[in-house]
């Protein structure tokens, strides 16, 4: 390590400044002194390693680009009819998130795509018409179902008032594309409205 001088000019250091400049190796002429007559005091050393300290840490950084992956989301909609959903729940006790839970693992199956990981959202809400959740890191994609409600719906070609329940898929393209993403979702759609197709997928 070496020894810097402590003694340049009119530059004149403390003896605490002059261990605390040979402690961190710092030129004494890199440090401005606030004492007496421009004297340097160990408070000025300790101002001038942190600068110093600093300015490495901020060239480390700039030296070393950022590796951030953009993730690029897409979302797919749908409201289907619930009358069976609710039939369901009231004569064998499976709610609508249990069956949710089935339709999608069977979907995945139906459509060779066992490995991508669907997420069913863990939020709950009585009150929001459709929940869209945000994507977990660990996941491929995620779905969130809003309240089941009596809303204005088209059944063969006819508008009556219908339990409705609006699902909301989430996806990153990146790991689950729309092409292979839709049908699944689709077919979620068309086994919560008539849950017998269980049988069939």
């Amino acid at each position: 390590m070496s020894t810097p001088s402590f003694r340049a000019g009119r530059r004149i250091a403390s003896p605490r400044a002059r261990r605390a400049l040979s402690r961190n190796d710092l030129d004494i002429a890199r440090v401005l002194g606030s004492g007496p007559n421009g004297r340097i005091v160990e408070a000025d050393v300790v101002r001038a390693t942190q600068t110093e300290s600093d300015s490495r840490a901020a060239q480390t950084q700039s030296d070393s680009p950022a590796k951030t992956q953009a993730i690029s989301l897409f979302t797919l909609r749908a409201e289907l009819d619930a009358s069976a959903l609710l039939s369901l729940e009231a004569r064998h006790k499976v709610t609508p998130r249990e069956m949710i839970e089935r339709a999608v693992a069977r979907a995945l199956t139906f459509h060779s795509q066992p490995n991508i990981v669907c997420k069913i959202s863990d939020a709950q809400s009585r009150r929001a018409d459709e929940v869209c959740p945000a994507l977990p890191p660990e996941a491929d994609g995620v779905l969130g179902a809003g309240k089941i409600e009596e809303r204005p719906f088209v059944v063969d070609g006819v508008l009556g008032a219908r339990p409705t329940l609006r699902l909301c898929l989430r996806a990153d393209a990146a790991r689950w594309n729309e092409n292979e993403a839709a049908p699944v979702f689709d077919t979620v759609v068309e086994i919560l409205e008539e849950p017998m197709l269980l049988v069939f997928f």
